[in-house]
């Protein structure tokens, strides 16, 4: 799930916590990508990822037509490239406020790493 199901805002992580030592961070973390990728596109990629990346191989597990498939690929491609555009605009807007004072260094360092590699 990567949407309310109340409002359907996007949903975000508010922490994260060490269950070796007990040890919590609490902020507000965005979710990476992949997590924000809807049920159907999820499974979509994993088959592709276990069909090795073949595109014919895929069509033929789901039955359709590897013209069909490419297209639905291209789909989860351009999704996936959008949400990519998104993140490095927001990047560029918590650069704004770090060097603003708006933001703290470590809280804006904290966002950035979240959207760049799916942690903190």
């Amino acid at each position: 799930m990567h949407q309310c199901s109340f409002c359907k805002s996007e949903l975000e992580t508010t922490g994260y916590a060490c269950s070796a030592c007990g040890v919590r961070w609490d902020a507000r973390f965005p979710l990476p990508r992949l997590a924000r990728l809807d049920p159907g596109e999820a499974a979509l990629l994993e088959d592709f990822l276990l069909a090795g990346g073949n595109v014919s191989e895929l069509a033929q597990q789901r039955g359709v037509s590897r013209p069909t498939m490419r297209n639905r690929l291209q789909e989860l491609i351009d999704r996936v490239a959008a949400m990519r555009e998104g993140d490095n605009q927001r990047i560029e807007t918590i650069l704004g406020e770090i060097r603003e004072g708006r933001t703290s260094p470590e809280q804006g360092a904290r966002i950035i790493g979240a959207l760049q590699h799916g942690s903190s």
